[in-house]
């Protein structure tokens, strides 16, 4: 129990969004130890990072790779991802 920010923590963003325009697959490359998630469509891509730590490493990619960076998007923890968690460690608790 507790106000959400005690229940979901403190933590400054769950993922980052990242939209790039105009990266060549050297550059994707690059990018691969990077992030979670790549989603390429047009001439734009998509990287999902897991969280803070690995936005400095895809800046500088975009930087060295001359593209265009479109967005950065931060995505919060959620009362429901704090439920979906929770059920989860239940379910792993109870088959051990």
């Amino acid at each position: 129990m507790g106000s959400v920010k005690d229940l979901i923590g403190h933590a400054s963003a769950s993922s980052i969004e990242v939209v790039v325009e105009g990266l060549e697959q050297e550059g994707i490359a690059h990018m691969q130890p990077l992030v979670e998630r790549i989603t390429a469509q047009g001439g734009r891509t998509l990287f999902v990072l897991k969280g803070q730590g690995q936005l400095n490493g895809v800046l500088d990619v975009i930087r060295a790779a001359k593209a265009t960076l479109i967005s950065v998007t931060p995505h919060q923890s959620s009362l429901e991802d704090l439920f979906m968690k929770e059920v989860h460690q239940q379910g792993v608790r109870s088959e051990s």
